[in-house]
């Protein structure tokens, strides 16, 4: 059939000798026909995060903000014809507002 290429992405917390990479990849190719070719190639951000200390009053910001942001968008969806699905968005735009003080633009 083809050649499927997936990376999985797992979220923050130290999970490099964690067996989950292997379990995700065996999850998807349960789920496909023989005839296709899966690269799965995992990622982590424990590296990227492993030097960078996070206050708590810097992580409180960040949830505040996220929380901020589901409530307009959900007060705004009430007035919309959008449908009413759970976002996969939201983990990354907390990623992202934890990460944004160290950025060097």
């Amino acid at each position: 059939m083809g050649d499927l290429r997936v990376m999985g992405i797992h979220g923050l917390g130290d999970h490099r000798n964690a067996p989950w990479a292997d379990r995700w990849e065996a999850a998807i190719r349960s789920q496909l026909p023989s005839d296709v070719s899966l690269t799965f190639r995992p990622f982590s951000y424990d590296d990227i995060f492993e030097k960078i200390k996070i206050t708590e009053t810097e992580a409180f910001t960040a949830f505040i903000k996220l929380a901020g942001s589901g409530l307009i968008d959900g007060i705004g969806g009430l007035f919309s014809r959008r449908s009413r699905t759970l976002s996969v968005e939201w983990p990354f735009i907390l990623l992202i507002n934890l990460a944004k003080p160290y950025w060097k633009l």
